[in-house]
């Protein structure tokens, strides 16, 4: 975040529902703009009107978040898919678009499986590619390569020739940066969501 302390998702939600705050919407925007892309992309938005319906769906959350409550069990990001789903709507029946997306994403108050898995993989996205910016931060360039070499299936052996490292190496690399991974994904969930 921008902001200088770090604040969970739900002080800056807290912040936002107050009164208007720059740099607290600064945040959110930085924060949640990479999510919602993905899931305009998944509901069949184009690259050519993405930025606008982006812009369309972060004044309805300006709109919203006043009025946002967190009740039990419930998730922040089926709130925002759901603002996100019903602009996206609006969008397309607007252009009068409607026979360019399926007929589920027409139906904003149904909840379709398909669509709940969408939402669920592009948060797995958003998570894991927030998690890799911060273990970029932790960790030197060869970890996160031995790494993302070791995830992508590469063999060790082939990893440690390639990189010209020991064998025990690629494993503690591997370990550690693991490790830390899981730790941040954790953190990741639960302050944003």
């Amino acid at each position: 975040m921008n902001n200088k302390n770090n604040n969970t998702r739900y002080t800056l939600i807290e912040r936002l529902q107050l009164k208007y705050d720059e740099p607290s919407w600064e945040d959110f925007t930085q924060i949640y703009q990479k999510y919602i892309y993905g899931i305009l992309h998944r509901l069949g938005v184009t690259a050519v009107d993405s930025d606008d319906v982006l812009q369309q769906v972060l004044i309805e959350i300006w709109k919203g978040v006043k009025k946002y409550k967190r009740l039990d069990n419930s998730r922040f990001r089926s709130w925002l898919s759901t603002v996100t789903r019903h602009t996206v709507c609006r969008h397309f029946r607007q252009q009068k678009k409607l026979s360019d997306i399926p007929l589920l994403i027409l139906q904003p108050e149904l909840s379709s499986p398909e669509i709940e898995q969408w939402i669920e993989e592009e948060w797995s996205k958003f998570i894991a590619a927030r998690a890799m910016e911060e273990l970029k931060k932790q960790f030197s360039a060869a970890k996160i390569n031995v790494f993302i070499a070791s995830s992508r299936g590469f063999k060790d052996e082939d990893i440690a020739a390639e990189k010209r490292i020991a064998l025990s190496s690629v494993r503690v690399y591997r370990s550690q940066v693991q490790k830390v991974l899981q730790r941040v994904v954790a953190r990741l969930n639960r302050d944003l969501d």
